[in-house]
């Protein structure tokens, strides 16, 4: 009574071995694609950092400036910070508006350079003396006072990774002082 199974194994005995074959390819390719994007998003993050650093670093530069600029019209000395070329006195004296000068410097750590254009741009009312509205009023001028004048600067910092000359980043900005 009992039959004899042996006629129907040949027909059944390499599915098992495929169906695991084809589990184990799709586990696989899913596990290369997980780390494909894993190893992507690690990539995109470091260079982020190395970006979001060297744009710092000419940030850096902006308010290496403008605390130079500041320093000067409070009577200090600008001596000793960093390597200047160009005629600094004519442009921090805002003498004239045509020249600018060169600060050379790196930061701290040593890791980055950075170069920095000051340029007088020159003295002028703020934007809304002389009656017309503005907000939020600019100090002399609430109660109709007279206007009140500032000398304007340029700055312009580059920085650069020194180990990597290709990240580089820059800010301009523009910075004001009471004349």
């Amino acid at each position: 009574m009992e039959e004899n199974r042996g006629n129907d194994t040949a027909s059944e005995s390499g599915i098992a071995l495929v169906m695991v074959m084809i589990v184990a390819l799709a586990i696989l390719l899913f596990v290369t694609g997980v780390s494909f994007l894993m190893l992507k998003g690690l990539r995109a993050s470091v260079i982020h950092k190395e970006f979001a650093s060297v744009y710092e670093a000419a940030n850096g530069g902006v308010e290496h400036a403008a605390g130079l600029i500041a320093t000067h019209w409070q009577g200090g000395s600008v001596t000793g910070m960093g390597k200047y070329d160009g005629n600094q006195e004519t442009v921090l004296n805002c003498s004239s508006s045509t020249d600018s000068f060169i600060i050379a410097t790196h930061s701290a750590d040593g890791k980055y350079k950075v170069e920095i254009t000051v340029s007088c741009l020159g003295k002028q009312a703020i934007p809304g003396a002389g009656g017309a509205l503005a907000f939020p009023p600019p100090k002399g001028l609430s109660g109709g006072g007279s206007p009140v004048w500032y000398i304007f600067y340029s700055i312009v910092a580059t920085a650069e990774d020194s180990s990597n000359p290709k990240n580089r980043g820059r800010t301009e900005a523009v910075y004001k002082i009471p004349a």
